[in-house]
Parts: C-alpha cells; structure tokens; sequence
C-alpha cells in the first residue's frame, strides 16, 4: 500500500528572530509518497513548521528536487531555483567548479547546485530550525551488504521482488494508472508485472524522438499495446529544441541538460485527472547499466579515484572552441576532477561502489528532477525499482552480474515469457532530418548561440562563424546543440 502526498511543490521561507521564528509558506507539507509499511521508504519531502521549530524530512535517496538556502537568519527550502534566487539573489554566488562538472557530464553532483550557498535538500536527514539555529542529522540506515548468490537466484529474486512491489503498489488505488513505455527494459518490466498482477494501465504514453534520434520506442510500444488491446498515446516529437530546453529548465530547476525531449509528453499528461504514474527510474543502473562502462569496474578496484574521475569526465577538448579562455579558466578540468573523486571516495564502502555512486548522482541528480518536475506536476510518480526492498537486493549482488549487462534481460525473459519476443530499442535506424527540420533546428540553435554572445562565452563575430559552419551540415547542427543545452546553464548564473 502506498499513501500518497500532495503532487504540488512548494517554498517555505523561515526567519529566525531571538525567541521565535517566523515563518511564510505551508505549516504542513508532504509531496511525494511512503509506502504504508515503511515510514522511511518512499520518495518524499515532508515539513512541519511552527513558531518554534521546523522539521523537514528528506527520503533515503533524496529523489524529490528540493532545495536549501541558508545565510545568517534566513533559510529557504523550496522545489523551485529560480523562486529562491528572487528570494536570496544578492547573497549567492556561481560555484564554477560546480559549473565545471555540469559542462562536462551534464548534470550536477552530491548536492551541489550552480551557487554555492544553494544545495540540493541533502537525502536521507532531518533539518532541523530553531530560533538557536539550524541543523541537519542523517537518519537511521541499514547498509547494505554483500551477498554470494547463484546467477538463477539472482533473476528468480529480482522476478520475485519486483512483482511484490508492483502488486502492492496497485493494491486499493483511487487513482486511474498511467504507464510511460518506451522500447527499453524497465518499463517493459512495470509492464509486465502490472498484467501479471491483473491491474493493465488504463494508458499507455510514449514519447516520439526527434531527428536523428531512432524512432523504435515508438514501433516497438505500438506493437506492444496493439497485440495486448492496451490504449496507447503517442506524443509527437520536439520541433522547437530552444522553446523544450526553456520550457524544461523552468521544471526541473536547470537540473540536468536532458529530457528536453519529454516537453511534449509533460504538456499531454497536464490535460489528464490526476493518476499514478509508474516511472522506470533506477531500472538501468540498477540491473543493467550501459553508463557503468566494464572498464570501470576495473579502474575503481586497480587505480585512484582521480583516474575513474578523469575517464567519467570524459573528453573534453571541444570547449576550447566554444568558450573564451577567461571561462576556460573558469570552468577548469582540475577542480572537477577533484571534486568528482571526493564523491566516488564517499561510496568505496558500498558493496558495488559503482552502482551507489551512479544511483545516487547521475539518477538522482539527472534523471530523478524530471520525473517529478515534467511527469509529476499533477500526477503521483511512483519508482517502484527504488523502492528498499529492491534496491538491496540488487545493490548486494556480486559485481559480476552487474559486469556482464544483462540481468534485467534474463528477469524479464525468465518471469514474463509472454513479452521476451519483442526487441528492444536502440537497433532501429536513425531518422532522417528534413529540410524543414533543419530549418527550425537552424533558429534554435541561433538562439542558442545569442545566449552565448550575452553571457560572453565568445565574441559575437566568432561564434556566428561557428554557427553557419555547423549549419552547413544538418548533423553537425544538431550535435553542436547538445553542448548549447549545457552552457545553457550561463543564463541562470547571469541572469540573462
């Protein structure tokens, strides 16, 4: 059983006087959800606010985007950035290394957000405010612990599990269900269980690619829901990729340069009642990554941290030519690579370092913001891969079966036989870019290019230059467009 909270966020303002606080914004607040069984298993923020004191409680993972602001007598704790900076704007200040890490991989880390003195609700705590001040305290874990288990158990678990918390979570709903398929594993897997259980989505949602991006999560999804008689949506693809990038940014509080794609799917769900969504979130990292490369696993058990941190950061030789060496400097590889391998450090413990480190930044801090800030702004998200149960059980498997990339493909071939004879996405051929496409990607990325020339990235003459150059080639075009979503990030720190 799950009991649900609001599905709307919201800022909560704290003014710490000598006896007492004052406090603007909700007494009470609870977004998200807990499972009925387990107070501290869910996706949630929680507060409590009086004269007195305030408690605000984050989930194990801290999957909800909340931010912190605190300076002297004044805290903010709000799910909207661009809220908290017309509250505390002339106190913050642009962390460039923070800045650095989000050019190179295009999301944040740990809680760091794109100003210093605004974090990310730390996940798992307690804040606690007074009018003595203000603490944080993490709360009671369990940790997890490796176990030797047998290939076959493994998939027979993870089978076993999943359907539990698929049927539990639909147990007594008030709510109609909503399941977003793409052509990939995890949703599949909800799916699957979600028939096995008896409770079929009353909709299937999928969301079209645009160009050159494959097109098969839309072949495959249909194929799918035509031969189980399921209602199924297919939400046309981005044609304006400046208006979708501007659009998601003012949702997920310019958390991740991705998702983007999802704008029309986010427009579609708001004309929908209320329901519970079923997102796959966690699935991939959890049981079959393709971000976990193999040759990390052998960089974190033979080399330093510093040399994983370097392979993660990637090749980054192409902002050389798109930013002047002043923000070169700015944005330096060196402090990146730094902080990045003082976060791996904080999950060496872990039985797979690995997988802790990638759930508990590139899902939370990338992936998890548009679940609630594209999906969620009417609808109740439920990520049932997260939910403990599961995630210790997949967290404890020996490194091998996360090694070899496909045990999410053996569970759902071994506990749903009736699915395992569709493909999946990613073979499908690349789509064409029309003429007209190439047309409105041309105005994006001249858009685009206009932010770089107001925040000063480069000199107007050169990087109109760059721009006809890669306009020449409507592949070049759209490629150069995904390094203009991460400098996107500039118009936050300038104001432009």
């Amino acid at each position: 059983m799950i009991r649900f909270g609001t599905t709307e966020g919201a800022t909560l303002t704290i003014i710490q006087d000598k006896n007492n606080l004052r406090v603007v914004g909700p007494a009470q607040h609870f977004h998200g959800y807990k499972y009925s069984d387990a107070t501290d298993d869910g996706a949630y923020i929680t507060w409590s606010a009086n004269q007195q004191e305030v408690i605000i409680e984050s989930d194990p993972l801290g999957l909800l985007p909340y931010f912190i602001y605190h300076h002297k007598n004044l805290t903010i704790v709000s799910n909207n950035l661009l809220e908290m900076l017309h509250l505390c704007s002339s106190n913050v200040s642009v962390d460039w290394t923070a800045m650095a890490i989000f050019i190179r991989l295009g999301h944040h880390i740990g809680d760091d957000t794109l100003f210093g003195e605004i974090k990310r609700l730390p996940q798992n705590s307690l804040v606690t405010i007074t009018p003595n001040g203000l603490s944080i305290t993490p709360k009671p874990s369990v940790p997890f612990t490796g176990t030797s288990i047998k290939l076959s158990d493994a998939v027979e678990g993870y089978v076993e599990i999943f359907d539990k918390i698929i049927t539990d979570a639909v147990q007594s709903r008030d709510f109609e269900l909503i399941q977003p398929l793409s052509g990939g594993r995890d949703s599949r897997h909800i799916l699957a269980a979600l028939l096995k259980a008896g409770h079929p989505p009353n909709l299937c949602i999928t969301q079209a690619l645009p160009a050159p991006q494959r097109n098969d999560d839309v072949t495959i999804s249909e194929s799918i829901c035509r031969n189980l008689n399921l209602r199924h949506v297919v939400c046309p693809p981005v044609t304006n990729h400046y208006k979708a990038e501007t659009y998601k940014n003012s949702r997920i509080s310019y958390e991740s340069m991705y998702h983007a794609w999802f704008c029309p799917i986010s427009v579609f769900l708001e004309t929908l009642p209320t329901s519970v969504i079923l997102d796959g979130l966690g699935g991939d990292v959890l049981s079959e990554s393709k971000t976990i490369k193999p040759e990390y696993y052998h960089l974190i058990q033979n080399e330093p941290v510093e040399v994983l941190a370097n392979k993660i950061l990637g090749d980054d030789t192409f902002l050389k030519t798109q930013i002047n060496k002043t923000f070169a400097r700015m944005l330096a590889r060196e402090p990146a690579t730094q902080r990045l391998s003082d976060e791996l450090r904080k999950h060496l413990g872990e039985p797979n370092p690995l997988v802790s480190f990638f759930l508990n930044n590139r899902t939370r801090r990338s992936i998890a913001p548009s679940c609630w800030g594209l999906f969620g702004r009417r609808h109740h998200v439920v990520v049932p891969y997260l939910a403990r149960p599961l995630r210790s059980f997949l967290m404890s498997l020996p490194h091998d079966y996360h090694r070899q990339g496909n045990l999410h493909t053996l569970a759902i071939h071994h506990g749903y036989p009736e699915l395992q004879h569709y493909e999946y996405a990613g073979t499908g051929p690349l789509q064409p870019i029309t003429l007209p496409s190439h047309l409105r990607n041309i105005r994006s990325s001249a858009r685009f290019n206009w932010n770089k020339v107001q925040t000063g990235m480069n000199s107007p003459g050169l990087t109109l230059a760059r721009m006809l150059r890669n306009c020449l080639s409507p592949l070049d075009l759209v490629n150069s467009m995904t390094l203009d979503r991460k400098l996107n990030l500039l118009r936050l720190a300038y104001g432009t």
